[in-house]
C-alpha cells in the first residue's frame, strides 16, 4: 500500500536482525490518518486485530 506517497507494508518489522519491532498500520484510522501500532506483546497484537474486526470487516483483507 502506499501511505505518505511511499510503498509501505501493513505488517512490518524493524531492526537489527537480533532485535526486531513489529509495525501494523491501524486501518481503523485510514485514510484520515496514518497511525503505525507497535504492539509489545503477543495481546496486544491480538487486541488491535479484534478492535479492527470489531471497526468492520472491511478493514481486513483476507
Amino acid at each position: 500500500m502506499n501511505a505518505d506517497g511511499k510503498h509501505d507494508r501493513n505488517i512490518r518489522t524493524e531492526g537489527d536482525g537480533v532485535v526486531e519491532t513489529l509495525h501494523v498500520i491501524d486501518q481503523t484510522v485510514l485514510p484520515h490518518e496514518l497511525r503505525i501500532l507497535k504492539p509489545h506483546s503477543v495481546k496486544d497484537l491480538c487486541r488491535a486485530v479484534l478492535d479492527m474486526l470489531g471497526g468492520g470487516r472491511s478493514h481486513v483483507k483476507c
